[in-house]
């Protein structure tokens, strides 16, 4: 869903936390959308649970060899103290 979105090129969503109380999703985007404009958006096509907690803008998203998302190298721009 996140990609339908006409300001977003890529995004990557990621479960966060060790703790099944601690879990969230987050969201990793490419693009010139607002967080707010992104959260609305979604949160008009999708259960609340579906939408992400966290939205982290880059300029691109971290690519392995193959040219495919990084998800462990993604997961890192969540840390805290990175973005």
């Amino acid at each position: 869903m996140l990609l339908e979105h006409p300001r977003v090129k890529e995004a990557v969503c990621l479960v966060t936390g060790q703790e099944s109380l601690e879990r969230s999703l987050a969201a990793v985007v490419v693009g010139g959308a607002e967080q707010s404009e992104l959260r609305s958006f979604l949160s008009a096509r999708v259960h609340p649970s579906m939408v992400p907690r966290r939205f982290v803008m880059v300029d691109a998203l971290p690519l392995t060899s193959t040219g495919k998302a990084d998800r462990p190298a993604t997961a890192r721009l969540l840390e805290p103290g990175r973005v």
